[in-house]
């Protein structure tokens, strides 16, 4: 069984959890399996909200990237220095549930129609990334997490 990020904001709403970072919400979906293992008499609700509960990520932690914000929600973002064909590039990437979010409230062509809040955010960003790559090392998302793969100089810190 698997479960959404809509379903943890569910859960967390339930809870009267005012917010949850994207970190968090990775890390119950990732996680979900191994607490439905655990307790295979409790049901996914109550996984959940062991998971929200037993989180060692907090929302102090999102200070460790810069955020962009759409639709009143805010999205981390890393800024890599990369090294391709003997140039250097400075890119912005997001997680993937950033982009998700643009298509499903303004649809497929969302970040492309220009005018739209998505469109603005989308041009800001070089790629979108699995939300559970986003929070690997910067080298190994230079490597193996873009389009194509690139040698990391340096991260914005």
């Amino acid at each position: 069984m698997t479960i959404t990020r809509e379903d943890v904001l569910k859960v967390a709403k339930d809870l009267n959890v005012k917010s949850l970072t994207e970190k968090q919400i990775i890390y119950c979906i990732v996680e979900f399996d191994n607490k439905a293992e655990e307790d295979p008499t409790g049901y996914w609700e109550l996984w959940v909200e062991q998971l929200i509960e037993e989180c060692p990520y907090h929302p102090m932690d999102s200070d460790e990237f810069d955020l962009i914000e759409y639709n009143g929600i805010s999205y981390p973002i890393r800024i890599l220095n990369v090294t391709h064909d003997k140039s250097d590039h400075i890119y912005q990437i997001a997680p993937e549930s950033l982009n998700n979010a643009m298509i499903a409230l303004e649809g497929e062509d969302a970040t492309v129609t220009h005018g739209t809040e998505a469109h603005t955010v989308d041009e800001n960003i070089y790629h979108y990334v699995e939300d559970i790559i986003f929070y690997e090392s910067a080298s190994y998302i230079a490597n193996c997490g873009l389009d194509i793969p690139m040698e990391l100089t340096n991260e914005k810190e």
